[in-house]
């Protein structure tokens, strides 16, 4: 016959035994949840960040009747544009309208434009465009009833020049995603 003194103590010894293993298996069971658990944020993170990336392209508009620079989002975020800088030969400015010449200045008609401020961020929505600035026949035409100067050897005049001139543009476009990350900058007719 056993001893139950030696019998209790032997059950006492078993039972914090497996006390500490169930208490080790539990914190083990923890430690790996909470490691699956981080890399699941981790990586949903990783995901909205990619899916909420930014990118902008510039698009020149060289038609007949129209001529132009836009800004389009092509990404999947919206992009807060930060910086931008725009010259054409010694020109420079952060407003491309400040640059671009026409053959009389007083006649400096634009039939869309968006005038980048230097200290404030803009906005594009993913999918959206950004008419920067356009030049178009219709805008002349609308004058030459009204002002002698503008005819059709001046509005072809005008049309030519800011189409040269858009050929020479070279431009950068600073921007970040939402969260403020940088994205590689946007840039045209940079050698």
């Amino acid at each position: 016959m056993v001893d139950p003194t030696l019998l209790q103590a032997f059950s006492s010894i078993l039972s914090v035994v497996i006390a500490a293993i169930a208490l080790f298996t539990a914190i083990r069971s923890e430690r790996r949840a909470n490691k699956q658990f981080q890399e699941n944020i981790r990586l949903q993170r990783e995901v909205i960040t990619l899916n909420q990336k930014p990118v902008l392209n510039i698009l020149t508009a060289d038609s007949i009747n129209t001529k132009g620079i836009i800004l389009q989002n092509v990404g999947n975020g919206t992009a807060v544009i930060t910086k931008t800088h725009f010259r054409i030969q010694d020109r420079e400015h952060h407003d491309v309208r400040k640059i671009l010449k026409f053959p009389h200045e007083q006649f400096a008609l634009w039939e869309q434009s968006y005038g980048f401020n230097k200290d404030a961020e803009s906005y594009i929505k993913a999918g959206e465009t950004l008419v920067i600035v356009t030049v178009t026949r219709n805008v002349f035409e609308t004058f030459t009833a009204d002002v002698e100067e503008i005819d059709e050897a001046f509005i072809q005049k005008s049309l030519t020049m800011i189409a040269e001139q858009l050929n020479e543009l070279e431009a950068t476009i600073e921007y970040q995603d939402i969260l403020g990350n940088p994205q590689p900058s946007c840039e045209k007719g940079k050698k």
